[in-house]
């Protein structure tokens, strides 16, 4: 019986997953704050960036590439800043504007989040998106937790441009796709900057 090729890239996003947790899991701390540093102050350069007015960051988590030191900058500009809260009976994630530190909480897996009270965001009205992701490729598909969550929130952000910000060495050169993956338009590591919004026929800015 010929193998059913679902099931065989769903094996295949279980083991990269299983492999990036632990390379990032090795990064010692002190690589882990440096190439942290390097990929925000690159992204902060990014014309988009720049001339953005609401931004959807996240906050890092399980050894994630940190944003700190992007949310802070962003805080001290004048921009709406947004944070992902995770709705554990629905299994979704929602953006709410918070100003500083005080307006976050910790979630049950430890994750800084909004406070339930926190205004939330207009999806439509967000220029910039950065996401999370244990792996990404030079296509723009990237490899999550495997709950589709962002998958979800992203097709709702259609003028939003989508910043995929990873270490390096979690960007690889081509990852298994399905039709319903959403693809970022930059990738942004520590070392490099992929912009594919020329494939898409999107303004480079």
């Amino acid at each position: 019986m010929p193998e059913d090729p679902a099931h065989l890239r769903r094996e295949v996003k279980g083991a990269l997953r299983e492999r990036m947790h632990a390379l990032r899991r090795a990064l010692p701390a002190a690589a882990r704050q440096e190439r942290s540093r390097l990929a925000c102050e690159t992204l902060m350069r990014l014309g988009c960036y720049q001339e953005s007015r609401v931004i959807a960051l996240y906050s890092a988590f399980d050894h994630e590439l940190d944003t700190t030191s992007l949310l802070e900058a962003a805080w001290s500009e004048p921009k709406t800043v947004a944070l992902p809260r995770l709705n554990r009976h629905t299994h979704t994630i929602s953006f709410h504007a918070v100003r500083d530190h005080k307006a976050l909480s910790k979630s049950p897996l430890g994750i800084a989040e909004p406070q339930e009270d926190s205004p939330t965001m207009d999806l439509t009205a967000v220029d910039i998106v950065v996401v999370p992701a244990l792996a990404a490729d030079a296509r723009g598909h990237r490899i999550g937790y495997g709950h589709g969550h962002y998958d979800r929130v992203l097709a709702r952000m259609p003028t939003a441009t989508r910043i995929c910000l990873i270490y390096d060495f979690q960007l690889l050169v081509e990852l298994p796709d399905e039709g319903h993956d959403e693809r970022a338009h930059v990738v942004l590591t520590d070392q490099r900057v992929l912009d594919l919004r020329a494939r898409d026929g999107r303004v480079r800015s």
